[in-house]
């Protein structure tokens, strides 16, 4: 994927003192901090509220896929973390009594790395 966009991370702004018309999501890379996107506010509360937190995830997204050529990989990643870490897993088991203890402790370890970083991620 050859793409051409704003590189580094995003912020955004949210000044409810200024009684701004919107959020700005900005880049940090820049001198500037150049205007991504401005996403209007509607003055309805819950549709803003939702809209915000929209806002915020698209910033974390673009923030965690920052240095990937490819963000669409991420699925694939995501699953082929799942299949390692149940590898792991299965080759712990088959391994008990043949294997140290503590080289198995090790790849459990991994492994619950591996969850974790999945159940944040809400991907378990």
């Amino acid at each position: 994927m050859n793409t051409k966009h704003t590189p580094g991370k995003l912020e955004y702004e949210n000044d409810e003192a200024k009684d701004c018309e919107s959020w700005r999501i900005f880049a940090l890379s820049t001198d500037n901090h150049d205007t991504v996107a401005d996403v209007p506010k509607t003055g309805d509360e819950e549709y803003d509220e939702v809209t915000f937190e929209n806002v915020k995830r698209l910033v974390a997204c673009w923030n965690a896929c920052d240095g990937l050529p490819d963000p669409s990989v991420v699925p694939k990643l995501i699953a082929a973390l799942k299949a390692a870490e149940s590898t792991i897993r299965w080759a712990a088991q088959e391994s008990a009594g043949r294997v140290k203890a503590e080289i198995v402790g090790g790849w459990l370890h991994h492994a619950d790395q591996a969850r974790a970083a999945l159940a944040k991620g809400g991907a378990t």
